[in-house]
């Protein structure tokens, strides 16, 4: 009808919507506004990034990116909300990351592409370094004796699952790598407090029950705030196993950054789907979370979620054996609002996000 091709000009019109990426370029192929919100792209408008093991999930603004350090997680900087509310229960989150390993069957990561750690690791003092490995033994040779890098080059020998850059490339290449170091990692106050918790063994309790390897790797967080204007479908941020999906019905607070800087526990009281899973580096989840005007939370391979439909109950579903296998990249879902995204996620002690709080970022793009 006339009326419905009218609105949906006039919203992508005074929101500067970019039709020309989008599946259909004439808005009449969109008979409402929340047919054209939850809109597809063309096919290659969003490249992925290669280089980074973690790719943003949906356009919109990085509100915050960073490590996770206590129970309260920054919706932006210095606002907090409560890990255990915006999660659940934590205990069964534990005992999922004890059983998952033999449910995972991931198949092989072709090393170009995924991210060689080593892009990321380079340290104030060390003039030299030498890492091969052959099998198991990591080797180091002329380091310098800093207490703190030390140790951290022995983590690398003795859990090198978790620094693939180095062990993995070296078994695949046998090659030897000089001239690395871990600069990135010390001048960082984040990571000097990661790394002070674990050597004292002052872990929140709430943490150490989310991570599958405790005191070789941390908890980290990146949250993507979508705005009406943006692309409203979300992708799966990396290669990962999803076990398990709750639902919280809640309230449908705007998410807009000026309302969560004055709203403090604004993501743990808005409705939110929750979707739980390791990757591997251990602990995985992305969380979709509910906003004002949005009028559903769709995930593409779960018929049974019903969200923003009153009345409702805390709900959780178990995707049964081996889980649901999601490709870096692949659309998971979408929103018929903006909204917000949430990436909780275990990775090594070194870490590091490539981009800073409120940067404005599309589906693909390396974080």
């Amino acid at each position: 009808p006339p009326f419905n091709y009218i609105s949906v000009w006039l919203f992508a019109t005074l929101l500067k919507c970019n039709r020309s990426e989008a599946e259909f370029e004439c808005l009449t192929k969109y008979r409402t506004i929340s047919h054209f919100f939850r809109r597809k792209l063309k096919p290659g408008a969003r490249p992925l990034c290669s280089k980074s093991s973690v790719v943003s999930p949906a356009d919109g603004t990085l509100t915050f990116a960073g490590p996770v350090t206590s129970r309260y997680l920054e919706q932006v900087k210095g606002i907090r909300y409560c890990l255990n509310k915006f999660l659940g229960d934590l205990d069964s989150i534990g005992d999922m990351n004890k059983t998952v390993e033999s449910m995972e069957k991931h198949e092989e990561i072709d090393l170009e592409d995924e991210p060689d750690f080593t892009d990321m690791l380079d340290v104030e003092g060390f003039d030299e370094i030498e890492i091969y490995t052959t099998d198991t033994s990591t080797h180091f040779k002329d380091f310098s004796s800093r207490e703190k890098g030390a140790k951290l080059l022995s983590e690398i020998r003795d859990f090198p699952e978790s620094y693939s850059g180095i062990a993995e490339c070296s078994r695949k290449s046998d090659s030897v790598y000089s001239d690395q170091s871990l600069r990135s990692i010390f001048n960082d106050r984040d990571c000097y407090e990661i790394l002070d918790r674990r050597e004292s063994g002052d872990l929140e309790p709430e943490l150490a029950l989310l991570l599958k390897y405790p005191g070789n790797t941390a908890l980290y967080q990146a949250v993507v705030y979508l705005r009406p204007s943006d692309y409203h479908r979300f992708h799966s941020p990396t290669t990962w196993t999803v076990v398990k999906r709750r639902h919280f019905p809640g309230k449908l607070y705007s998410v807009s950054p000026a309302i969560v800087r004055k709203m403090p526990g604004l993501f743990h009281t808005n409705e939110r789907v929750a979707l739980l899973g390791s990757w591997r580096y251990g602990f995985f989840s992305m969380t979709a979370v509910g906003a004002t005007n949005v009028g559903s939370i769709v995930i593409n391979f779960d018929d049974d979620l019903a969200t923003n439909a009153g009345g409702q109950a805390y709900s959780e579903k178990e995707y049964g054996r081996g889980g649901v296998q999601v490709a870096k990249g692949e659309e998971m879902g979408y929103f018929n609002f903006g909204s917000t995204i949430v990436l909780l996620f275990e990775a090594p002690l070194d870490f590091q996000f490539s981009k800073g709080g409120m940067s404005s970022i599309k589906v693909g793009e390396g974080i």
